[in-house]
């Protein structure tokens, strides 16, 4: 879809599920590509402080704290009343 309709109506969602698909699969560097597709190329989106949040718990599976708790800290900054917000912040505390 997002090959055919790269600008479409759904293309914020589709890149965002493909995140979540290959996350699920433990492909975490294409998970990673996806969701950082959909923060660079919609950044007005619903899903981005989703994509955001599982930026963040991505990092911090792979031991990456530093990065987590960056992305962890922008979804409370820019998007503190998002449901992602309450798991950002959960996370952020498990970080210390």
């Amino acid at each position: 879809m997002v090959a055919k309709y790269p600008q479409g109506n759904y293309a914020d969602n589709a890149w965002y599920w493909m995140g979540e698909s290959y996350h699920v699969k433990g492909d975490d560097d294409n998970a990673l590509k996806a969701y950082q597709t959909l923060l660079q190329q919609f950044p007005a989106s619903p899903k981005v402080p989703d994509a955001l949040l599982k930026t963040g718990v991505i990092y911090q599976g792979q031991g990456k704290n530093a990065q987590a708790r960056d992305a962890y800290n922008k979804v409370l900054k820019l998007y503190p009343t998002a449901n992602a917000a309450a798991q950002a912040r959960s996370r952020l505390a498990q970080l210390k």
